[in-house]
């Protein structure tokens, strides 16, 4: 049932407009969506989302969320991050130890303006649970490598002093 008035008592027309807002279809845990191809841009409308019964709260609670599985093939590192959302928008990063939603184990999160990274192992799988405020939410994936001299047998040689080196 729907009540509508005027707060001012005033006569006029009077206009209601409904609208059915859908959850994602990734909404659940058991539905996760899974990123295949990297580096992606994931946008989402979380406005129709929820919260599951036992979904873990990760670093910060979240009222609507969304899940992404990676399943890696090869040992690789993954950055996320949140940067263009324009909602504030968290991402929880998990590994899976089982098959249900009780057997994740949180390894970080990124939230709004933020990265996390960690190195993916082969055949492992790892969820994105992704939430936020209502509307569209934003979040970023990708691989990341290590500089030409990660490893001491690359150590770059310092010619002459002074000396300006930069590595991501």
């Amino acid at each position: 049932y729907f009540q509508a008035g005027s707060q001012d008592q005033s006569a006029g027309n009077l206009q209601i407009n409904l609208k059915q807002i859908l959850p994602p279809a990734n909404d659940n845990f058991g539905d996760a969506e899974t990123l295949s191809v990297l580096p992606t841009t994931v946008t989402l409308d979380i406005s129709g989302a929820g919260i599951e019964s036992g979904e873990p709260s990760g670093c910060n609670s979240m009222e609507r969320t969304a899940w992404y599985s990676i399943t890696p093939t090869e040992s690789t590192n993954i950055s996320i991050d949140t940067y263009g959302s324009a909602n504030f928008t968290n991402v929880h990063v998990y590994q899976s130890n089982g098959l249900g939603i009780s057997d994740l184990q949180l390894l970080g999160c990124a939230s709004w303006g933020g990265s996390f990274g960690f190195t993916a192992q082969p055949g492992q799988t790892y969820y994105l649970q992704a939430g936020g405020g209502p509307g569209e939410n934003q979040f970023n994936v990708k691989r990341t490598f290590p500089p030409a001299n990660d490893n001491f047998a690359d150590a770059e040689t310092i010619g002459s002093i002074p000396f300006t080196g930069t590595a991501d």
